[in-house]
């Protein structure tokens, strides 16, 4: 694990994850997910923040597993997606 970009605060960290969302080359034709670690409210909102500045899909919210769960922590949000 290496972490790529650190934030203070929820909403930059929002901000930060969606930028990279905006300039990735997004492949629409293969799976797209929310994830969350135990954190079902937290993923709504970060839903939310993310619909509102891109078209990424809110159909599917899963939980994070073990394997990356051991490292985010409880209550830690995020998005996946392949690239082109």
């Amino acid at each position: 694990v290496t972490v790529v970009h650190k934030t203070l605060g929820t909403s930059k960290a929002y901000d930060w994850i969606t930028q990279q969302l905006i300039h990735a080359d997004v492949d629409p034709s293969l799976p797209q997910f929310f994830g969350h670690s135990d954190a079902q409210e937290s993923v709504l909102k970060f839903m939310d923040f993310v619909t509102k500045r891109t078209t990424f899909p809110t159909t599917h919210i899963h939980a994070i597993g073990i394997t990356v769960g051991t490292h985010a922590g409880p209550g830690a949000v995020g998005l996946s997606y392949f690239k082109k």
